[in-house]
This record gives C-alpha cells, structure tokens and sequence, in this order.
C-alpha cells in the first residue's frame, strides 16, 4: 500500500530523498513529479504537498511510482481484464 511506503519514509527521515510520480491533470502527459521535501502532510488516504505557496491534496490513488535515490521502490500494477 502506498500510505505505508509514504509514512515509512516519513518516519526515517528519508521523505527528502525521494520522489513522487502521480497523475496530475494538466501537467505534462497528465503526469507530475515531486519531491517527497514537498510533502507537508501524510494521512490515510491522500497526501498534501506545497508548491509555489500552493497547497495540493492527492489521494493515493493517483500515484504511480514513488523512487528514493532513483531507484524504484513502490510502482502501482497494472489491473488485468
């Protein structure tokens, strides 16, 4: 499950040294990236992050693959059928 990938990294203060990939509407390919230093709040089902001054919510849902020094470490399968 993506929360506890997100909240493990939280809690081992390697939150900063990773990367967040998610679908985010209007970016480019519908795709966004950020670093997890972004992130102001991890609940159960979403997470905040800052951006600009702006604050996002995402629910875990959107997110595709999280990377922490650039190797994948969480990647959302592919449903069959």
């Amino acid at each position: 499950m993506v929360y506890n990938t997100i909240n493990k990294l939280k809690w081992t203060n390697k939150l900063g040294r990773c990367k967040i990939i998610f679908v985010h509407r209007g970016a480019t390919n519908n795709i966004k990236t950020i670093s997890g230093d972004q992130i102001t709040e991890v609940r159960k089902t979403y997470f905040c992050y800052k951006s600009n001054g702006k604050e996002t919510f995402i629910p875990y849902h959107r997110v595709k693959m999280i990377k922490i020094d650039g190797r994948v470490i969480w990647k959302r399968l592919r449903r069959s059928g």
